[in-house]
C-alpha cells in the first residue's frame, strides 16, 4: 500500500511529497505491517568523479503498533527511473525461523537447516548471498524427496546433477515446472550474469514455497491412505 510521504531533503533542507509504499511486514516481529511514518529525509546521491546526482536515498522512519517499536526503511530511486522509491532492507532485523511442517522436517532435514540458513541471512541484508542458500535448499528437497520415492536408487539421485534430477525423476507436472523454474532462477544467484533480469529471490522463494506445499500435500494423502475404517 502507498502513501503520500512528507519529506524533508537533507542536503536543500526543502520539503517534498512523494508516493512511497509501506514495508509488507515490521522486521522486528515479522507481522503485517500496520503503523505509520514518523519522519522521512530523502539524500542525493553523487557520481565519485564529479557533481552529477547518480540516485536518491530515502529513510523513512516507521513505528509497529503491533509491537509498538521504531524500525527504519531504506529506499532508492535512480534519477531518471519512474518506478520511484524502491524499498531497499528494513532494520533492524530480527531473526525468526521458519516453522516449515512436520512431513517436511522428517523428509528433509537438511533442507530445513538450509532453508533457515538462507533466510537468516536474508534477515540481515546478505542479499547476495542468501539466493544461494535457497538454491541449495532446492536441492536437499528435491533429491530427498526423489530418494523418499525411489530409495534403491539413492546412490544415483544423490549424485545426479539437479536438472537432470528434475527432468528424469520428477514426475508430478506441477513439481517439475516449479523445481525447473526454481533452480532457473538459483544459477541466476551463482552466476555473473542473470538470465531473468525481472526475477528476483522473492520469486524464487515463492517457488520454492509451492513445492515445499505440494510435497508437503502428497505426504500427508500417503498418511491419510494409511487409517483404516474402524
Amino acid at each position: 500500500m502507498k502513501e503520500l510521504l512528507s519529506i524533508m531533503n537533507v542536503e536543500s533542507k526543502s520539503p517534498e511529497k512523494e508516493w512511497v509504499s509501506h514495508p509488507r511486514k515490521c522486521p522486528i516481529c515479522d507481522t503485517s505491517y500496520g503503523g505509520n511514518c514518523i519522519a522521512a529525509y530523502s539524500l542525493p546521491q553523487y557520481s565519485q568523479y564529479g557533481n552529477n546526482i547518480e540516485n536518491y536515498l530515502l529513510y523513512v522512519l516507521y513505528h509497529c503498533n503491533y509491537c509498538n517499536k521504531l524500525f527504519l526503511s531504506i529506499y532508492n530511486k535512480e534519477r531518471f527511473s519512474e518506478k520511484g522509491y524502491q524499498l531497499e532492507i528494513s532494520v533492524p532485523r530480527d531473526y525468526h525461523s521458519i516453522d516449515l511442517p512436520e512431513s517436511i522436517r522428517a523428509l528433509s532435514p537438511m533442507f530445513e537447516e538450509t532453508y533457515n540458513d538462507a533466510y537468516e541471512a536474508e534477515c540481515h541484508g546478505l542479499n547476495t548471498v542468501c539466493g544461494l542458500g535457497y538454491r541449495k535448499a532446492l536441492e536437499f528437497l528435491v533429491k530427498d524427496y526423489l530418494i523418499y520415492k525411489e530409495p534403491n536408487e539413492a546412490d544415483k539421485i544423490a549424485k545426479m546433477p539437479l536438472n537432470a534430477a528434475i527432468q528424469q525423476k520428477i514426475d508430478d507436472k506441477k513439481i517439475k515446472v516449479l523445481a525447473e523454474r526454481c533452480a532457473w532462477l538459483g544459477n541466476d544467484e551463482a552466476h555473473y550474469v542473470r538470465k531473468h533480469e525481472e526475477y528476483n529471490v522473492s520469486d524464487l522463494k515463492d517457488f520454492l514455497n509451492a513445492i515445499t506445499s505440494y510435497i508437503n500435500t502428497e505426504l500427508l494423502v500417503e498418511k491419510a491412505y494409511k487409517i483404516e475404517r474402524k
